[in-house]
């Protein structure tokens, strides 16, 4: 039995947060009818990934300051160091 929690608990929540309001928008805006997750953890870094078979956006930067649920993910993901 493996009993090693992966992550710890406040980045289990950051992780938690991102995905959430990720699939939020992709409900409400992209129309989409399937959504993959991908989630991979290496030694000193996290993957997450997710992706859609809805109609997207062409540049995300250009939407980063427009609401505040890509705001929310964008600053979150930045203070854990990471890029979108």
């Amino acid at each position: 039995m493996y009993s090693e929690k992966p992550f710890n608990e406040t980045l289990e929540i950051v992780i938690y947060r991102i995905t959430q309001e990720i699939l939020n928008n992709i409900l409400k805006h992209a129309h989409a009818t399937v959504v993959n997750i991908y989630l991979d953890k290496e030694l000193y870094s996290i993957t997450l990934s997710i992706s859609d078979n809805g109609k997207g956006v062409e540049d995300i930067e250009r939407y980063k300051n427009k609401g505040l649920g890509l705001k929310n993910i964008f600053s979150r993901v930045e203070m854990l160091g990471g890029g979108v």
